[in-house]
């Protein structure tokens, strides 16, 4: 579909091209109706006067008709007393009867006299001059007289009549016609026939002359609708028309009707006194008799409309300026609603609506200005603190100059604190906060709350090495420091971490630089509280490591890239019969190859991944130890695995273990679950009874890493345990270290104060193994007895794995 382009036009623009369209259509609309309404005005006028001329055209041409009988009547008088014979006399009596009855400008050619003798005396008009000449008549022409029909006719009769020549016939003019009256004494002799004789084209000169006004055009038809005369030159058409429109007789003596070519065509009847003659006037109104009138009339009335509509477009084009003016000013200024730019306009030249406008306008600027500071100082002040927010420090004026260090510090204990005693406690802790930073650190520091628990700290210019050390040096100070100070029964104690990130600050550069800080202030939290930790560019790689670790970790399930192995655990007093092994986890990536245990599963535990890779490993453990027993490995056999303590907080974890073992027709003396000693520690309520429904199974348990963390007798007693494993740094320094060996010989006393047996890890070679065996250990793991390799790949042989037949 085409799209048409479009141009922006202005309020006024608009307004003034749709008003001038607007009047141009009424403009057209009314001279059209104007024209029509003159049209149709002229049209009566026409058909009136066509009628009233017509009427007087008739009268005047019956007049005429009736002429040559009073002119008979008076022959019959003037020749009662003279000679009938005598020529002379006859053309003085027709002479005195054309001065009488006829005007000069009547269509009459000839006017003539035949005596009872045949004697014949006319008088003929001059073409020229319009003068009748007198013609007499020779003997023998008399002869000839007599025998006319016409002649014979007027002897036998009293009675007029017309006769028509043929010789006198034209194609354009039609026949000359006679009228004949006899004429008779008062004794009713016969004296003669008295002649006029009309010739067409002195009826058409006076047919023209009767049309006074030349508004129309003229024609005289016989009852045959032939021509006899016509004012103008006609077409063969105008005059077939005119013939077959001729009015009935008895029905009407006139006919209106519109005509080819024509406005109107009025046919009339018109006959002499005795209705002998049976004639019809047609008379034609032009087109153009009234276009000159109606054309003049109409550019009158339309330069006058114009005129008119012009004036009034004007005028209404200088009102809508003046109240678009002030309108489009507020439209054009609309944008700026709610900014110190926006200025009240004058009101004096407005609309009262316009006005009540630019007023409402203003105050909704007001209005929306106000908010906008309330809401930017929400945006970038913290209520709880009075520091500015991230958004509040992004505009601070003094943030970039010369400024090139910045602190993260992370109230550790705020959210704890916060939920266990109140908001208000949570409040007055960020308070001391406050109150100690100022203390310590530069007083143009810059400071904002990042987070609920965080303030970032933007220092003024360090200049060199020994000062960045100081404000190092003070923010370690701030952890290390007793002064407290309560808060109801409590008292108020700082601890947390600190990230720090040395490099100029820019506008392009702040974001980064904060991010960088929360990566040191990571590592720090790592490494414990109260640790002060400055970012180095290497921090951000095993960052992005990880990063990359997680994302292949959290689709490493789904691909299938996990696979168990196992190292077996033997017993020291035998000859390399194992009963006991470790399930392993091993993860070949495809992207980054073989992942240490200690990496992965480390980053599973922060990301809450342990939970789906636990259950897989226990399934998979449970199907490959129940497919080595069906290989042939010793029925009692019992495979170790360890359990995260994610695992074990998790309600159906005993449920979930069980179920597996009964899925692969295990029992509960199959499986080991090695725990780390800080696991019952952290959560021993939520865990011992999970420990206690595995341990009524059957399921044994095994502390693993004994000795590395926060080992104590005064909890050992209450945990449920069937195993330890004591830490491998011990046992890897038993042969140079004493310590070491007295660590060892302390555990192995403990275990068998609690009757479980000692599992040593990490032997690497057969003194140490020797050394182990010698001081009481029972039971050893490590690569001097076997490396983990998958289930597969052991050896076994009804019902027995014997590591020295391997």
């Amino acid at each position: 579909m085409t799209k048409f382009k479009t141009y922006p036009v202005s309020l006024t623009k608009a307004l003034v091209i749709l008003m001038i369209i607007s009047s141009a259509i009424v403009v057209l609309s009314l001279n059209s109706y104007l024209d029509r309404a003159v049209k149709q005005i002229y049209s009566d006028m026409n058909e009136h006067l066509l009628k009233n001329d017509g009427e007087r055209v008739a009268q005047q041409i019956g007049k005429y008709l009736n002429q040559p009988q009073a002119s008979a009547k008076l022959m019959a008088l003037l020749s009662a007393g003279e000679s009938a014979a005598r020529p002379a006399a006859v053309a003085g009596i027709l002479q005195q009867i054309i001065d009488l009855d006829f005007n000069k400008g009547q269509p009459l050619s000839k006017l003539s006299f035949a005596t009872a003798n045949g004697s014949y005396t006319a008088l003929e008009r001059d073409p020229q001059d319009g003068t009748f000449k007198t013609i007499h008549a020779s003997l023998q022409s008399n002869q000839a007289v007599l025998k006319q029909l016409w002649f014979v006719h007027a002897r036998e009769t009293s009675l007029p009549f017309w006769t028509e020549h043929t010789h006198r016939h034209t194609a354009e003019q039609g026949m000359a016609m006679t009228w004949r009256q006899p004429v008779r004494d008062r004794a009713g002799n016969f004296l003669g026939v008295l002649s006029a004789e009309i010739q067409p084209e002195e009826m058409s000169g006076w047919l023209q002359s009767l049309d006074t006004n030349n508004s129309h055009r003229l024609m005289l038809l016989n009852e045959k609708g032939r021509l006899i005369a016509a004012a103008s030159p006609l077409s063969a058409d105008e005059i077939q028309n005119a013939g077959q429109h001729l009015p009935s007789p008895g029905l009407a003596d006139s006919l209106l009707r519109p005509a080819v070519d024509h406005n109107l065509m009025l046919s009339k009847a018109i006959s002499d006194a005795d209705g002998k003659l049976k004639w019809t006037l047609v008379m034609l109104t032009p087109d153009n008799q009234w276009q000159a009138s109606i054309h003049r009339y109409h550019q009158h009335n339309f330069i006058g409309l114009t005129i008119v509509i012009t004036l009034a477009l004007l005028v209404i084009t200088f009102l809508m300026v003046r109240f678009s003016r002030p309108l489009v000013s507020l439209i054009n200024r609309v944008h700026l609603l709610g900014t110190p730019l926006w200025k009240p306009a004058a009101r004096g030249t407005m609309f009262p609506e316009v006005a009540n406008l630019a007023s409402a306008l203003d105050k909704k600027s007001r209005l929306i200005m106000d908010m906008l500071d309330a809401r930017q100082k929400e945006i970038e002040h913290d209520k709880e603190t009075g520091l500015m927010t991230f958004t509040g420090l992004c505009n601070h004026p003094e943030l970039y100059r010369g400024r090139n260090m910045i602190a993260l510090l992370h109230l550790s204990n705020h959210s704890s604190l916060t939920n266990l005693l109140g908001k208000e406690y949570g409040t007055a802790l960020l308070a001391h906060l406050q109150s100690m930073l100022k203390t310590l650190l530069p007083a143009d520091t810059i400071y904002c709350r990042e987070r609920n628990d965080k303030i970032l700290m933007i220092f003024p210019k360090v200049l060199d090495s020994e000062q960045a050390a100081f404000l190092h040096q003070q923010l370690e100070t701030l952890f290390m420091s007793r002064q407290s100070v309560s808060k109801g029964c409590h008292e108020l104690l700082i601890a947390g971490n600190v990230g720090i990130v040395e490099e100029p600050l820019t506008e392009e550069r702040l974001k980064a630089l904060v991010l960088n800080a929360g990566i040191a202030l990571h590592h720090a939290r790592t490494e414990g509280n109260g640790v002060v930790t400055r970012f180095a560019p290497e921090m951000h790689e095993v960052g992005l490591r990880n990063v990359e670790l997680h994302e292949e970790l959290s689709h490493a399930l789904e691909r299938d890239e996990f696979h168990l192995v196992m190292q077996p655990i033997v017993s020291l007093a035998g000859e390399g019969e194992c009963l006991e092994g470790e399930c392993l986890v091993r993860w070949n990536s495809p992207t980054l190859g073989f992942v240490p245990p200690d990496r992965f599963i480390a980053l599973a535990e922060q990301t809450g991944l342990i939970i789906p890779l636990g259950y897989w490993i226990i399934e998979t453990a449970c199907r490959e130890l129940a497919d080595f027993i069906a290989r042939g490995a010793p029925d009692n056999f019992k495979l170790h695995i360890n359990i995260s303590p994610l695992q074990l907080q998790q309600d159906d974890f005993a449920e979930g273990l069980l179920g597996c073992l009964e899925r692969h027709n295990l029992q509960g003396k199959n499986i080991c679950i090695e725990l780390t000693e800080g696991v019952l520690l952290d959560d021993s309520t939520s865990v011992l009874p999970q420990l206690n429904t595995l341990r009524s199974a059957g399921v044994t348990v095994s502390l693993d890493d004994f000795g590395s963390g926060y080992s104590s007798l005064s909890y050992l007693h209450s945990l449920p345990f069937d195993q330890l494993k004591i830490d491998r740094q011990f046992v890897s320094d038993i042969l140079e270290d004493r310590r070491s060996e007295s660590v060892i010989a302390s555990v192995l006393s403990l275990a068998n104060s609690f009757k479980v047996p000692l599992v040593a890890e990490g032997i690497e070679n057969q003194e140490t193994g020797e050394k182990l065996r010698r001081m009481g250990c029972v039971l050893a793991q490590g690569y001097h007895y076997g490396r983990p390799q998958p289930f597969k790949n052991w050896t076994v042989k009804l019902g027995v794995f014997n590591l020295t037949l391997i």
